[in-house]
């Protein structure tokens, strides 16, 4: 009786042995298998990938909650609104009508819109729910020369360029220019007659607003504006 306990454990162990080797062989060709697999050029297909490379825009700038004063660093080949900022959360946008002396006002809810297009030589109004950088491509603007009407105008400062506003404002021609404070919600004003002025500089895609004695023509040469 004891021999035949003996012979039953044999068994039992041996077929667990056996159980374990085969384990141990199927395991071992699956990884094999696998790394056959991932080896290129000796047994096996490499693995292959994709990397895209995104070169972002020269021309690109920052906009906040609220309103927000800009202009077209660049010149995009599709200027619509939707187009141009259609991935923001807008709500509206803003055109200067120097005719009139009174904004123009673009609603992406209404049927029948004043304008839905940017151009290159005006600063725009937009409203934003939040924050959003802009990224505009495109060729770079060139040298501009920009009607100007008696009264307030609102042109463009179209470049990827920080400089002194003195290179372009011109005392006899302008008595007056405003830029946009985002943070304060309202607009800086700068004369030529006052001895503390809130800026002296203008920065890539900032809108602007000048005040004309007479109609003239603001002429922007950027290598003068560089220098």
């Amino acid at each position: 009786m004891e021999f035949k306990k003996f012979l039953i454990f044999i068994l039992i162990v041996f077929a667990l042995f056996i159980s374990t080797i085969a384990l141990v062989f199927v395991i071992t060709g699956s990884l094999k298998s696998f790394f056959n697999s991932i080896k290129p050029g000796i047994t096996g297909r490499g693995v292959e990938g994709h990397v895209s490379i995104f070169i972002l825009p020269r021309c690109n700038f920052g906009l906040g909650n609220g309103w927000n004063f800009f202009s077209l660093c660049a010149d995009p080949d599709n200027k619509t609104i939707d187009a141009v900022i259609g991935n923001t959360s807008y709500r509206y946008v803003m055109r200067w009508n120097t005719t009139r002396m009174e904004w123009d006002i673009y609603s992406p809810r209404a049927t029948e819109n004043p304008f839905d297009s940017f151009t290159t030589n005006e600063s725009y109004f937009t409203l934003l729910y939040s924050p959003y950088t802009m990224y505009i491509a495109g060729p770079e603007n060139p040298d501009m020369n920009i009607t100007m009407l008696q009264g307030w105008n609102a042109p463009s400062w179209p470049y990827v360029l920080n400089t002194n506003i003195t290179k372009y404002f011109n005392e006899t021609l302008h008595r007056y220019m405003m830029k946009w404070d985002n943070n304060a919600q309202e607009f800086l004003i700068y004369s030529p007659r006052s001895v503390n002025n809130p800026f002296s500089m203008i920065y890539t895609a900032e809108g602007q607003m000048l005040y004309a004695y007479s109609n003239h023509t603001l002429r922007y040469n950027k290598t003068e504006l560089q220098g």
